[in-house]
This record gives C-alpha cells, sequence and structure tokens, in this order.
C-alpha cells in the first residue's frame, strides 16, 4: 500500500482571471483529514508551470477548515471575523 496522495483532476477554466489554467477539482476534506493534500495549478500552455498551489488549511483567527485557493498566500477563510477595519 502506498502513502501517495491520490493524482489530481483537474478542468480548465474557460473565462475570468483563470483562463487558460488546468485547475485541480476541490476534494472533501473527509479524504484529507490531516489537510496534508496539495495540488498544483498549471498554466495550460506550459504544464511545468505551476501557477499557484491549492489545498485545505485552517484559518489563523478561527481554526476553522476552508479550502485555499492559493496555500502559501491565504491564511484567512474569509468570515467576516477575519475582516477588520
Amino acid at each position: 500500500m502506498s502513502d501517495a496522495a491520490p493524482a489530481a483532476e483537474y478542468r480548465i477554466a474557460a473565462f475570468g482571471e483563470d483562463a487558460g489554467f488546468l485547475i485541480p477539482l476541490r476534494w472533501s476534506l473527509n479524504s484529507d483529514p490531516e489537510m496534508t493534500r496539495r495540488a498544483p495549478v498549471l498554466d495550460r500552455m506550459n504544464r511545468n508551470r505551476v501557477v499557484r498551489i491549492v489545498g485545505w488549511r485552517r484559518c489563523l483567527v478561527c481554526k476553522a477548515p476552508f479550502f485555499s485557493e492559493d496555500v502559501r498566500r491565504n491564511r484567512l477563510c474569509g468570515d467576516p471575523h477575519a475582516i477588520q477595519d
């Protein structure tokens, strides 16, 4: 039995700011309870170019799990508690 994460399934973004990228489909939190799985968003023309990394994270404020579209940058879940004046 292997401990490797399952391969990500991708969709092609057709429009918007993600146009031209291969976006991994969101996986359930139940399949990744430790929140360690990460999947790359790839450039459609150059599949070796990683645009960003997606995956499950915990919010720094409320500690609730949320799916982050960029795990290196996004640290807050987006609930109003995270927004301060």
